[in-house]
């Protein structure tokens, strides 16, 4: 019987493994969301979420005279309630040169079977993710601070003959009362580039060929997915979304933009790349009439021939192209991520006219930090493109197990918490807006702080809960 429970456990092992990854990733979501900036009547406000808590669950002070009980599956089962634990957000408020440090209840999260944040886990559970090493996060932990003299614990052994689901594998959620399971999806290999061949590319554009190579980046479970098409005049042109909204760009204006290489240089890699070898049917460098990167002659990008000298190519010049293209959609990022007022976006985009062009690379390439290596990525999509076209390399089966990955629990609550803080930031963003322009008083922004989750139209933290409700399925008792 022992034994068939070890291979039973080893089943649900992933799950366990997942949620508790999701749990070390949460200072690093808190790092990286952006800090919010507003401006209203000459007062700056600055805000920044500084630690992400995550309590175990407890039965809270209307369920009982002390809040310090814990709360066990066993009982979620019996009352059918939902097996979650109360979220604590920490963030540094700064208003008229004074920062201030404060707390907010962001409703709850629901936690694992067998997770390091489970009580039937006890003390001879897994507790090496109980806490987080945060790297100058101050409060970024896991609470654990519970009555250990609980005798509730898995380890006692009237309450596993007792309560069953005690003894039980884990790696289920109870929701109201339910076990759920979260399913694993099926995505593709992270950070690689998939060369297809796919007709039905001609019907959203009629430059579009066939011919396109596509990769999806990851970074902390957060991915985005970038797509290259070769146009019929023999240019490249990037496809990705930005918001919700589907952008296309000329790759060339891309890799000219992040770094000062050459058109040769870029040609010479493509064509060439480390071995020496010219890709069959595209040409080589030695062509005197040939237009690098299928840029035309008629366009303001002119093409370097062996004529030319080659200087560095000034990246500056490319900035304002990528400003004035994206200006709307970067406004549109800066009234609903940073600023509510349309005068302030004016403001903002004319003091640093690098902004489009920044927040357009924060989503390119993310797995990657530096620029240079942001463009030899797209280097190398260009040149796998371009043997796709020459016939010197087929098109990748979308169906082969190698070519997939396997996304579990920590990749569906990553992007769900990043978004759900990002809606709270909007929600800040309005209330503030409407107070700044009232009053001048710390207490009514710090009040519009607390309320920001009360906007209409704004989703809840607590709305995580129905998000991992819709996304699992009944699973039996074990």
């Amino acid at each position: 019987m022992q034994k068939d429970y070890k291979k039973l456990k080893s089943l649900f092992y992933p799950h366990i493994s997942s949620y508790n990854t999701f749990i070390s990733t949460l200072p690093a979501i808190i790092s990286q969301l952006p800090p919010l900036q507003l401006t209203y009547n000459t007062t700056q406000i600055h805000l920044k979420f500084t630690s992400f808590k995550l309590h175990k669950p407890h039965l809270s002070d209307t369920e009982y005279l002390h809040s310090g009980i814990k709360l066990f599956p066993y009982e979620c089962t019996h009352r059918n309630i939902t097996y979650k634990g109360r979220i604590t957000i920490e963030y540094t408020l700064t208003y008229n040169n004074t920062t201030r440090t404060h707390q907010l209840e962001c409703g709850n999260l629901p936690i694992m079977i067998g997770s390091v944040l489970c009580n039937t886990t006890g003390n001879k559970g897994d507790t090496k993710g109980n806490k987080i090493d945060t790297k100058g996060i101050k409060g970024s932990k896991i609470d654990n601070k519970s009555n250990t003299n609980n005798t509730n614990t898995i380890s006692n052994t009237n309450n596993n003959k007792n309560n069953p689901i005690f003894v039980s594998p884990g790696g289920y959620f109870i929701i109201n009362g339910h076990q759920k399971v979260v399913r694993l999806l099926i995505a593709p290999k992270r950070n690689y580039w998939f060369a297809y061949t796919k007709p039905t590319h001609k019907k959203k554009s009629p430059l579009f060929t066939p011919f396109s190579v596509t990769t999806r980046t990851v970074y902390n479970e957060i991915g985005h997915t970038l797509t290259l098409h070769y146009q019929r005049d023999g240019g490249v042109t990037a496809r990705f979304y930005f918001n919700r909204n589907e952008i296309r760009i000329p790759v060339i204006i891309l890799l000219r933009a992040l770094t000062s290489y050459t058109d040769k240089d870029m040609y010479t890699f493509i064509c060439t790349g480390n071995k020496g070898g010219d890709i069959e049917g595209v040409g080589g460098v030695n062509d005197k009439d040939s237009n690098y990167m299928g840029v035309n002659n008629n366009t303001n990008y002119h093409p370097v021939n062996n004529n030319t000298n080659y200087h560095p190519v000034n990246n500056n010049t490319h900035h304002p192209f990528i400003n004035n293209t994206f200006t709307k959609l970067v406004n549109q990022f800066l009234l609903s991520d940073t600023c509510y007022s349309t005068d302030v976006c004016k403001e903002v985009l004319e003091r640093d006219t690098r902004i489009p062009f920044k927040t357009l690379i924060s989503i390119i390439c993310t797995h990657v930090e530096s620029v240079i290596h942001k463009e030899y990525f797209l280097l190398l999509g260009i040149r796998k493109l371009f043997m796709l076209v020459s016939g010197s390399l087929e098109s990748e089966d979308p169906d082969c197990y190698a070519n997939h990955e396997v996304l579990g629990v920590s990749n569906m609550l990553c992007s769900l918490v990043r978004e759900k803080l990002e809606e709270m930031l909007r929600g800040v963003s309005y209330m503030v807006s409407k107070i700044g322009g009232k009053s001048s008083n710390s207490r009514d922004i710090l009040e519009g702080v607390k309320n920001s989750k009360e906007v209409e139209g704004v989703s809840d933290s607590r709305d995580i809960l129905e998000g991992v409700s819709n996304s699992t399925s009944k699973q039996h008792p074990v």
